[in-house]
């Protein structure tokens, strides 16, 4: 895709031809991605530093834990589980880590691991693991449909 220029020769948002309405109307819809490059130099020109770290879950990242995981699984069953699910992963820093920035320690992702056969006993775990099991034997878009709810 062209890129225009303007007089300072910095780029500016990608030229996107316009489709015809027949087309419009033949083709399904679909979600464009966002093209990130398109909006490269169109800031105030700074760069910003940013530094990352990845700090043992600990009990002040519980609340965050739980969104992340609430907002990446929509699906009742996780949303009822969160709050175990949650729990356990900042109560066991030994195992796993979350992604935080310098500047806060609001976690912004997060990767653990749960022992199946010891946590089965935790209702909200044991929860989604009785929702993953039912799903793993579904194939094709009924599986999809489960994980979105």
């Amino acid at each position: 895709m062209a890129r225009r220029r303007n007089r300072n020769s910095r780029p500016v948002a990608p030229v996107v031809p316009k489709a015809s309405k027949r087309s419009r109307e033949a083709a399904p819809e679909e979600e464009a991605e966002p093209d990130f490059n398109a909006y490269a130099g169109q800031g105030t020109g700074e760069v910003q530093d940013m530094s990352f770290d990845v700090a043992d879950p600990k009990e002040a990242h519980y609340f965050g834990v739980r969104t992340l995981f609430m907002q990446s699984y929509p699906h009742p069953a996780f949303q009822m589980g969160a709050r175990d699910v949650a729990d356990l992963i900042t109560n066991q820093p030994e195992v796993g880590g979350v992604l935080v920035s310098e500047e806060s320690e609001d976690p912004l992702g997060f990767l653990s691991v749960l022992s199946v056969p010891r946590y089965s006993a935790v209702p909200g775990f044991a929860n989604i693991m009785a929702f993953l099991t039912a799903a793993s034997h579904m194939a094709g878009p009924e599986a999809e449909a489960q994980f979105t709810g």
